[in-house]
């Protein structure tokens, strides 16, 4: 499509606080690289995160980005930001900056992407949580076996004690006879 520079955000929010964490750029300069937390509904991607709404502006601060190459640097002329979303829920946002206007058949395009990519999200989530839970359930069956096993030999010990007692006892009572 064109674009100049790109970035995908991933909601994290497994935690107490929800943020986007850039997982994902090209064509960005380290700097921006090194923002690579930004929270719910903070600046545009947290903004469009949270509205679950795409945001395309043509009017572009000049201190928002420089698209720099090895033959110089201009700043750019659109900004399109597209919420991840599968099932009403937004798991993610992109952001495309661009030299040129998009236009709407093309930001239709990156929505109908953005939503098979958030399907795609949501399923790997879904499948991460299940191997998650999974290893906690065998951690927890590995412990139970671990338990089970110190009681049968718990109880082994009482037997072979009250089995001495009792021979004790025998013998303590052929002694008194």
């Amino acid at each position: 499509l064109g674009f100049a520079q790109g970035g995908m955000y991933v909601k994290n929010d497994d935690h107490d606080e929800i943020y986007y964490e850039l997982i994902s750029a090209i064509a960005f300069g380290r700097d921006k690289l090194m923002d690579k937390k930004i929270m719910d509904e903070e600046g545009l991607v947290g903004r469009c995160g949270y509205e679950g709404l795409t945001i395309y502006l043509t009017e572009i601060p000049d201190n928002y980005v420089d698209i720099k190459s090895g033959l110089g640097g201009a700043n750019p002329r659109t900004i399109l930001l597209v919420p991840l979303k599968s099932a009403d829920e937004v798991l993610g946002v992109v952001e495309f900056i661009s030299f040129n206007e998009i236009k709407e058949h093309e930001i239709s395009l990156v929505e109908q992407i953005g939503g098979n990519l958030a399907a795609t999200m949501g399923n790997v989530r879904i499948n991460q949580r299940t191997e998650r839970l999974l290893k906690q359930s065998q951690n927890q069956a590995e412990e139970l076996a671990r338990q089970e096993q110190e009681m049968r030999q718990n109880i082994e010990e009482m037997k072979a004690t009250q089995e001495e007692s009792h021979q004790r006892q025998l013998e303590m009572k052929a002694l008194h006879e």
